[in-house]
């Protein structure tokens, strides 16, 4: 098999032992079937690249979502701000009374 891969451009120490073991097996599964399918494009949770081919349900979930996200993103900075600022204070005080 990794000879295989070699061949096709792909270096088999960069996918690891497992996952060349996993490609074997289903290709040993799979392989008296005519055709293979692309499981992925089944997958409910994947959404369309393109924007335009997303419904406005999910835009509107994707935007609202990273409104949440950058929300945390603010709230978190904030607080390393404000912990900062105590770090310094307390380093001020300190070096004040020597």
């Amino acid at each position: 098999m990794p000879d295989i891969l070699w061949e096709n451009g792909i270096d088999p120490q960069i996918l690891g032992d497992h996952r060349i073991w996993a490609f074997t097996h289903a290709l040993r599964v799979h392989g008296g079937e005519n055709d293979f399918q692309d499981t992925r494009a089944y997958n409910r949770s994947a959404s369309p690249a393109d924007p335009a081919e997303r419904s406005m349900a999910e835009r509107l979930r994707q935007l609202e979502h990273e409104l949440a996200y950058t929300r945390q993103e603010v709230e978190f900075l904030k607080k390393i701000q404000q912990a900062d600022m105590e770090a310094r204070k307390s380093w001020e005080s300190r070096q004040r009374r020597k």
